[in-house]
């Protein structure tokens, strides 16, 4: 199971954000982590980044899944386990392997 302290470590290492853990959520199947850069996150507005979405990062696996902000991309941000990410991702990116992420973590 990856955990909080690995994620944190991972992102700053492929990252280099600062404070790499004000970006998580939990998602209890997941972590959520904000891309928006450090400036925005800080307050500068002016800083947002547009069609970037959170990373998702499947706990178990470890598997990376960098989305877009785009409506398409909602059922994945809804889903609550990890079948029912599974889903979305075939779903809403068809010929996307669920099984075959972006980029995995490891621990």
């Amino acid at each position: 199971m990856l955990t909080f302290e690995t994620l944190v470590a991972w992102l700053q290492t492929r990252y280099g954000w600062q404070r790499p853990e004000r970006r998580i959520s939990d998602l209890g199947f997941a972590y959520s982590v904000n891309t928006q850069p450090d400036a925005y996150l800080d307050g500068d507005q002016g800083a947002m980044t547009w069609g970037n979405g959170p990373v998702i990062v499947l706990k178990r696996t470890g598997a990376v899944w960098p989305l877009g902000s785009g409506p398409v991309f909602l059922p994945l941000f809804q889903a609550r386990t990890e079948a029912e990410f599974e889903q979305a991702v075939t779903t809403a990116m068809p010929g996307v392997d669920p099984q075959r992420p972006h980029e995995v973590i490891p621990f």
